[in-house]
């Protein structure tokens, strides 16, 4: 697939190549199709990178699910992972729960391939998203990335008064880069806001 090309592309030549993914969320791949088709793109990222150690874990496993992904795809089922070099691992999360999301952050991955950020923006203020999940706010606010939700925000008239539903947001590191328009119909559906996640180690 191009698409394993240009995710390759993107990873600074200066840090060497993947050596693992951890994959989370996956989902069944026995009972769901759109886990069938991320199972199918960790699959090829594997191959084509030479990637020997994958780990995979999702609560929604089934016992079929297990057997399949570790007699057939090879892949490692741990409910845990502690790698002993960041650089060398891409963490594969296809459509997380957001709490998911601000826990993984919070392990300060250097890559990873997970929703985009931003999307979370019309359901909260800056404050809310802040107070509730302040590291996926953190990153979404240095990618300078947000939804326009319809509402057009008034003027204060005094310019030094922070509104309640504003506020000033920290800054990280990160390169992001939108997975989605590299694929095509039907992959597109299961990757409909998929993201690389880049961050200076």
């Amino acid at each position: 697939m191009d698409i394993v090309k240009t995710l390759e592309s993107w990873k600074p030549s200066s840090t060497g190549s993947w050596s693992k993914v951890r994959c989370l969320a996956l989902g069944s791949p026995i009972e769901e199709e759109q886990a069938n088709y991320q199972l199918a793109f960790l699959c090829e990222i594997s191959r084509h990178l030479n990637i020997d150690t994958v780990s995979v874990y999702d609560p929604a496993f089934t016992k079929d699910d297990k057997r399949f992904l570790s007699s057939e795809c090879g892949f490692q089922i741990e409910t845990s992972f502690e790698p002993h070099n960041m650089d060398c691992v891409l963490f594969f999360v296809p459509h997380a729960p957001i709490d998911l999301l601000e826990s993984l952050f919070s392990i300060k991955p250097n890559y990873i391939l997970t929703n985009d950020v931003s999307i979370y923006t019309n359901k909260f203020t800056d404050k809310e998203y802040f107070d509730k999940y302040p590291l996926c706010a953190t990153v979404c606010n240095s990618i300078g990335t947000k939804v326009d939700d319809g509402f057009t925000v008034v003027k204060r008239r005094n310019k030094h008064t922070i509104s309640r539903n504003e506020i000033p947001l920290p800054k990280i590191a990160v390169l992001c880069h939108k997975i989605n328009p590299y694929f095509t119909r039907p992959w597109a559906h299961s990757f409909s806001d998929l993201c690389l996640y880049a961050f200076n180690s």
